[in-house]
């Protein structure tokens, strides 16, 4: 293309890592993981359908490289005729083909089976599983451990056998009967009729264009071949016989004459070419039309290399399925290191064929036709590549000021011209044209909403995600802090009120250098595995493992406190006390509050759900109590349930738990109707990109839930954080999948993470993860990056007073944020709760000062919608306390007055108060000493009532 020659038997891998495992569902197959993937197949327009192995699984690789599951729920078993083929099990698939009307046909070895899966994706059984010969239908026939399958074009099934030697047809009518194999484990038959040969465990069966039938016939290390006339010979291999070995030899040669060492997969191409996968060897073989024999991949050593150049320089381990698309292109199941590979084989074909084009294929093509006796170039061909609009960059959300300019952009691919429809709330048309950016001018609160917009061409449109423009105003200060002087080793208060949209946060500075927003305290919890110290300071009483957290508008904090079996209430005062009791806090495993302040919780054991009123009842909300899974659609207090953990709240009421031995996330409406909105049952990893109910999930354990109604999910096995957006769409936000502590700094996605327990979301859409098997917080920011906010890896309990990254904890966390977005943190190990105010807070309070504490201090006080400074306010600190140096009543005075003498620091503001108790104080003058001492005149005093004098700096 546009002169420069396509590459001709180059290997690639097209699916897996190079490593074994499942996962990687939703994403790029290149990055997933498959478990000895066996038999391959692909249908008419290119998608790929992988035998998983031992995952139980049949995936699938649609043309823009996209992995999912296809069927198989990844339980080794057998269910679900009838039903949903990815909720179902399959047990060892080991062969997959595809016919001509897109049914997808499976060698369900273990299970004795030939599964279908209809184009419906409902999965039935079409032969196995009964006692039956031939002649009867195929589903009340016996099969056992059939390997392969493979269809002809007039819609018959053929079957490799392996158990019982033989090669077996399904017709149309559904009637099986054997076409090659006379059930005896051996080789015989060569040249005569197909029934009355013996077989070796037959693995793999292909058909030509022909009809013509090939059979990978293992343990005699030979390809065998049926003709239409149902005569049986021998196309490749010259043993030896099992049991002893297979030997590799004979390229460049007879086919016949070659040596095999346990072939596992066959496949034709168009031309007749046969393509073998010669297992033992770790090499594919080609027999061409003269029936000479040549390795086609593969350098025979056992490993995983070689990607990007020739198929014959490369390693493979295992291949053990082979098959081809329409351009001819081979594919191979590269069992041994979980990949499927594939090798372009554009030389030597007529017709060049580009399936799923797109703009990156057009352009001007030639052919060099190369013989013994010379080459020649064919004319230029032009190819134009038409294309839909692709949105290539969303819009993305935003906070507006009133009175600001927001705009929205989106990005697209295609062919042009576009035309853009812009919409708020999907309703409301708000801009039609050319233009990809939308500016909404001066703003005002009834321009929040959610956006999108249509883009079309001439080949299509698409809608893009919706993003959210919200608006508020801009913070303000509506009560300055004031200047202050304190006595050294005396505690001052700096306030400050804000006024506009919050949330607020509140970044103190001292001397214009940023006070630390970081520093972990304990607010809960002396570490006294007990109950005690209800009315009086939190940090003074004893908590008995706390295991869930949760705040209310106000700031108020509630504690699920587990073995004391109460709900227990952190007053903003810090005054700690018992707001409920019950003996299901003792199964507790999650706590949330409504908008009323209603408490629900989990009880894991008790398999149930629970509500606390804001009058200390406590009602079950979900749950029979019996372990189980069941009820959705009906009542939640019917449901079984198997160990609800995490619990959250969506605005409306909903609630949302983590059903977590069965690998769900189920809802609660505000109707008391249970549903499942995520989670297939599976435990493993797989859906990404598809409907959050087909997904797997492998012991969720925390959501939350933010202000667009997304869900996310803390799929602890999986070491990931899963999201479902509204639309009920999953994807992974967090976590490689690999256990492992990485990735600060970059994507959260490739960031390594331990068994994440815990999700919450502060009010701009910040993620904090409990990465509990670390065990420290980590912070995924809006623009996807992760941080480590809290922890530093060792399991204890140390750090209050210091930055949290140097704090350790003892697992596990769970965690909460107030409306501002300071973080709490269930340190249940260490039966505490402890803060981290990452927003600050309108008051600073200084204890113990000193004169490093004197000096300049200012806030900034910033939301989604700005950032206002305040005025500069001026702290002195003091050594030394005032005095009252001399006392003469009658010194220089008239008779009815009385004074003295005052002492103190140049610069000292000193408060004289009046007393006839010592118990009541008035303040009776405030004076500055300017250097020399301060007298003070009472001119009220008289002889009688006596009066008690008192110097003090101003708090």
């Amino acid at each position: 293309m546009d002169g420069t020659n396509f590459a001709n038997n180059i290997i690639t891998t097209v699916a897996g890592i190079g490593k074994q495992g499942y996962s990687g569902d939703g994403g790029a197959a290149t990055e997933a993981k498959m478990y000895h993937p066996y038999g391959v197949a692909l249908d008419a327009v290119g998608n790929l359908y992988i035998a998983d192995y031992e995952s139980c699984r049949i995936r699938k690789v649609a043309t823009n490289g996209i992995i999912t599951t296809f069927a198989g729920n990844g339980n080794a078993g057998y269910s679900g005729d009838g039903g949903a083929a990815t909720s179902e099990s399959v047990y060892f698939p080991s062969g997959v083909a595809v016919d001509a009307a897109e049914n997808l046909y499976i060698a369900d070895q273990g299970n004795n089976r030939i599964r279908k899966v209809g184009t419906n994706g409902i999965i039935t059984t079409v032969a196995g599983g009964s006692t039956g010969g031939d002649g009867v239908p195929a589903t009340k026939a016996r099969l056992t451990a059939p390997s392969g399958v493979a269809c002809d074009s007039a819609g018959n099934l053929y079957i490799a056998d392996t158990g019982d030697s033989g090669i077996r047809k399904v017709s149309t009518n559904g009637i099986i009967t054997t076409v090659a194999g006379n059930g005896n484990q051996g080789y015989s038959g060569d040249g005569g009729t197909a029934t009355n040969a013996s077989l070796n465990t037959p693995v793999a069966v292909a058909l030509d264009a022909a009809g013509e039938l090939y059979i990978a016939d293992q343990d005699n290390n030979r390809i065998r071949m049926v003709d239409t006339n149902g005569i049986i010979t021998t196309v490749a291999g010259d043993g030896p016989l099992w049991p002893s070995a297979g030997t590799y030899s004979g390229d460049g040669g007879a086919a016949t004459n070659a040596g095999l060492n346990v072939p596992s997969g066959v496949a034709v191409d168009s031309f007749g070419s046969i393509y073998i996968a010669d297992g033992a060897n770790n090499r594919i073989r080609k027999v061409d039309t003269t029936g000479s024999i040549t390795t086609l991949a593969g350098n025979g050593s056992k490993a995983y290399a070689g990607d990007g150049g020739l198929a014959t320089n490369a390693s493979l381990n295992g291949p053990y399925g082979v098959a081809l698309d329409a351009s001819d292109n081979l594919f191979i199941g590269d069992s041994g290191n979980g990949s499927v590979r594939k090798v372009l084989l554009y030389a030597g074909f007529p017709t060049f064929i580009l399936t799923n084009v797109g703009a990156i294929n057009a352009g001007s093509y030639t052919v060099v036709v190369t013989s013994p006796y010379g080459s020649v170039t064919s004319a230029v061909a032009s190819l134009t590549v038409e294309a839909p609009p692709l949105i290539t960059l969303e819009p993305t959300g935003q906070f507006g000021v009133v009175g600001g300019i927001p705009e929205f952009t989106v990005a697209v691919a295609g062919s042009g011209p576009f035309e853009y429809s812009w919409y708020l709330d999907s309703t409301n048309l708000l801009q039609s044209g050319t233009n990809s950016t939308l500016t909404v001018a001066s703003i005002s609160t009834n321009d929040g909403g959610d956006y999108s917009v249509v883009v079309t061409n001439a080949y299509g449109s698409v809608t893009s995600l919706l993003a959210r423009l919200t608006v508020g105003f801009p913070p303000s200060v509506t009560t300055q802090p004031i200047n202050q002087t304190a006595l050294a080793g005396s505690n001052v208060t700096l306030n400050v009120a804000a006024g506009g949209t919050g949330p607020f946060s509140y970044q103190w500075q001292l001397n214009g250098t940023n006070l630390p927003n970081d520093i972990i305290t304990t607010v809960a919890g002396n570490g006294i595995a007990a109950y005690a110290g209800d009315g009086g300071p939190a940090t003074n009483a004893s908590l008995y493992e706390p295991v869930g957290v949760a705040l209310d508008a106000s700031g108020n904090l509630y504690i699920a406190d587990k073995f004391s079996d109460r709900i227990r209430k952190v007053d903003t005062n810090g005054i700690i006390t018992s707001v409920g009791t019950s003996n299901a806090v003792a199964y507790a495993s999650g706590l949330a509050l409504d908008a009323v302040g209603n408490a629900y919780f989990t009880a894991a054991w008790l398999n149930m759900v629970f509500k606390m009123t804001t009058n200390g009842n406590f009602t079950a909300v979900a749950g029979s109590g019996l372990i189980g899974f069941s009820g959705d659609g009906g009542a939640a207090i019917g449901a079984q349930l198997f160990y609800p953990s995490g619990v959250a709240l969506d605005a409306s009421a909903n609630l949302y738990f983590a059903d977590t031995y069965n690998n769900r996330i189920r809802k609660i409406g505000a109707n008391g109707i249970i549903n499942t909105v995520a989670g297939n049952g599976a435990a493993a990893y797989s859906g990404d990109g598809s409907a959050a109910t087909n997904a797997s999930l492998n012991k969720p354990d925390g959501v939350a839930i933010d202000a667009a109604g997304d869900l996310y999910i803390a799929d602890q096995l999986n070491n990931c954080i899963r999201k479902v957006s509204a639309d009920g769409i999953v994807t992974t936000v967090a976590g490689s999948g690999e256990e492992g502590y990485s990735g600060d700094g970059g994507p959260a996605k490739d960031a390594s993470l331990i068994a994440p327990s815990s999700v919450a979301l502060d009010a701009t859409g910040n993620l904090y993860i409990a990465d509990t098997g670390n065990p420290r917080v980590r912070k995924v920011g809006t623009n996807g990056i992760i941080t480590t906010v809290a922890g530093n890896g060792e399991e204890g309990y140390s750090g209050d007073g210091g930055a949290a990254t140097n704090a350790s904890f003892s697992v596990p966390v769970i965690l909460a944020l107030d409306a501002s977005g300071n973080l709490f943190m269930d340190d249940v190990g260490n039966n505490r709760i402890r803060e981290v105010p990452f927003a600050g807070y309108p008051s600073l309070n200084l204890t113990d000062v000193t004169t490093n504490n004197a000096g300049n201090y200012t806030v900034v006080i910033s939301s989604p919608y700005g950032s206002v400074t305040s005025a500069v306010v001026t702290l002195n600190v003091v050594t030394s306390p005032p005095e009252i140096i001399t006392c003469d009543g009658f010194f220089g005075l008239l008779s009815s007055q009385f004074g003295f003498d005052l002492g103190g620091a140049v610069g000292q503001t000193i408060v004289v108060d009046g007393s006839i108790d010592l118990v009541n104080w008035t303040p009776l003058c405030t004076n500055a000493v300017s250097g020399n001492p301060v007298y003070f005149c009472d001119p009220a005093w008289t002889n009688f009532p006596w009066r008690f004098y008192r110097a003090r700096v101003p708090q």
